[in-house]
């Protein structure tokens, strides 16, 4: 269980970051303004974001919002550990309000913090803005950047692995906000 036990990047991952800032150089248009690059403030993030900072001639600029889910006790534990320990999910129940264990954050508390990070976002004149965060953290960008009911997050999942990119944008001629791509993986594999 990561959450906020804060671990380094292993090898593999460590390799993954190197590949997605040469990836990110090439996709973004770097040159007399950089992109803005915001991170979670956990090692594993941090270091993922300076790998890419560097390829792309940015500052990180950490911050907790874009931590992953707090595990509470769980935070560090391997997983036969949460399987004998966690708590069960609720059989078609409020899974927006559950705890895995004691101290950790529900979805919706995480939304608390990622929403209002997302929004000011929107309110940034930066053409380019790179945000490197966790997985279940990804989906609350994705979901606040999209404009879905904080109500519905229990309701919904987006596939992720590490290292994988998404792109959000913005329709020039309506404003309106989509999902470019979600977690495309290619650059790894290369």
């Amino acid at each position: 269980m990561g959450g906020w036990f804060d671990s380094e990047l292993t090898g593999l991952g460590r390799r993954q970051a190197k590949a997605l800032g040469t990836h990110l150089r090439s996709r973004l248009q770097v040159g007399d303004r950089s992109p803005q690059l915001f991170s979670s403030d956990l090692t594993r993030a941090r270091e993922t974001a300076d790998h890419i900072a560097q390829a792309i001639g940015s500052d990180v600029r950490l911050r907790q919002e874009l931590r992953a889910s707090c595990g509470g006790v769980a935070d560090g534990e391997s997983k036969s550990w949460l399987q004998a320990n966690a708590q069960p999910l609720p059989e078609r129940g409020d899974v927006l309000h559950y705890k895995c264990a004691s101290g950790a954050e529900s979805v919706y508390e995480v939304s608390e913090r990622v929403y209002p990070f997302v929004a000011d976002l929107t309110l940034r004149s930066a053409e380019d803005v790179v945000v490197v965060t966790h997985g279940g953290t990804h989906d609350l960008v994705v979901a606040a950047w999209l404009g879905i009911p904080r109500d519905a997050l229990g309701r919904y999942s987006f596939c992720t692995a590490p290292g994988g990119v998404t792109e959000l944008g913005v329709r020039d001629d309506s404003g309106v906000r989509v999902l470019v791509t979600l977690n495309d993986t290619r650059h790894l594999h290369d």
